[in-house]
């Protein structure tokens, strides 16, 4: 399934995350922080935008109606409650999450401390700026969601803001659980599980890098937590090394 698409123009505006909604009646206190996906005109005052499944769009926005945009249809599954990342500068939308999926996963950033031959996922610097993106996508996400992942990139590289993460998407989707995928070359556990709300007993953790699979599951040491590292061997794949060096240097708490 394709989670990017060209909205058929760029401008000059910084990116911005919004909720996908189908319904052009929706009120206008709300519309600010949506998408609207139709394919008829209306009164669309106050939508971030308006994505239209049509061969060309109606171009800029003015003071009293939002941009018009063209939606390409490889993109037509998107529908109420989804929520999108739209990027002005390179005309582009990227879905980041699907309410219909029970498989969302976010990417804070593509940086890694790991050498996999066949990686596919390359580090495209913009850290900071997608961060922000996501921090801001998490409001607008499902409350009823059961499983959102977390996943890079190696995401312990972000340090303190992986734990700010974590506790933003404790605050907004208390009942979800949160599965973070990770080497765990650069984790703490005494020093940073307390902080992730996952398991504390070294045993756990060291299981995490000897296991003959290559992603292992790890159930919460407590039965209320709800946060996990779901980790990959280093020691079952081949293809993956370390970086010479990286894995003393690199070594974080998370702090």
């Amino acid at each position: 399934m394709k989670l990017f698409g060209h909205l058929g123009e760029e401008w000059d505006a910084s990116s911005f995350v919004a909720r996908v909604t189908c319904h052009p009646d929706l009120p206008h206190v709300v519309r600010a922080h949506h998408v609207l996906v139709t394919s008829t005109m209306g009164d669309h005052a106050g939508f971030a935008a308006v994505l239209r499944f049509a061969a060309s769009a109606d171009g800029a926005a003015s003071e009293c109606s939002p941009r018009v945009l063209r939606l390409e249809p490889t993109l037509s599954y998107l529908t109420e409650g989804d929520v999108v990342r739209i990027k002005p500068r390179v005309g582009e939308i990227e879905v980041l999450f699907r309410r219909q999926s029970r498989h969302n996963c976010l990417v804070p950033t593509t940086r890694c401390n790991v050498s996999c031959q066949m990686c596919a996922q390359p580090f495209t610097g913009h850290d900071s700026e997608h961060l922000r993106d996501l921090m801001q996508a998490i409001p607008l996400i499902d409350p009823n969601t059961e499983t959102l992942g977390i996943s890079g990139g190696e995401p312990t590289l972000l340090g303190r803001r992986l734990v700010d993460l974590v506790h933003r998407i404790r605050l907004f989707l208390p009942k979800t659980r949160v599965e973070i995928l990770s080497f765990s070359n650069t984790f703490d556990s005494r020093r940073t599980s307390p902080k992730l709300d996952c398991p504390t007993s070294p045993s756990a953790f060291r299981s995490m890098q000897t296991a003959p699979n290559f992603t292992t599951a790890l159930q919460a040491g407590r039965a209320r937590s709800t946060t996990q590292f779901l980790a990959c061997s280093t020691s079952s794949v081949q293809e993956c090394r370390l970086n010479s060096g990286s894995s003393s240097r690199s070594r974080s708490s998370l702090a």
